[in-house]
């Protein structure tokens, strides 16, 4: 899939409170394995919790995930 396609902006979806956990670990600067271990899930879940947040704020990858989440922009 075309990046263009699959990073399209932002949907309408809100973050689970999962995901927001997860992604306040990666703000925290966790890898995947560290955030499995503290949450006690897998990492093929981590993996997908963040699969799901980068798809629903509609940016490319971690770092692009938390500087929007410092702009609010996961309350939308």
């Amino acid at each position: 899939m075309p990046a263009s396609s699959r990073f399209s902006g932002p949907t309408s979806e809100p973050l689970t409170p999962r995901e927001h956990e997860v992604l306040r670990w990666i703000a925290e600067g966790k890898g995947n394995r560290d955030i499995a271990d503290v949450l006690g899930i897998s990492l093929r879940t981590v993996e997908k919790h963040i699969e799901n947040v980068l798809r629903k704020m509609g940016v490319e990858n971690r770092t692009a995930a938390v500087m929007a989440w410092g702009r609010g922009e996961t309350d939308k």
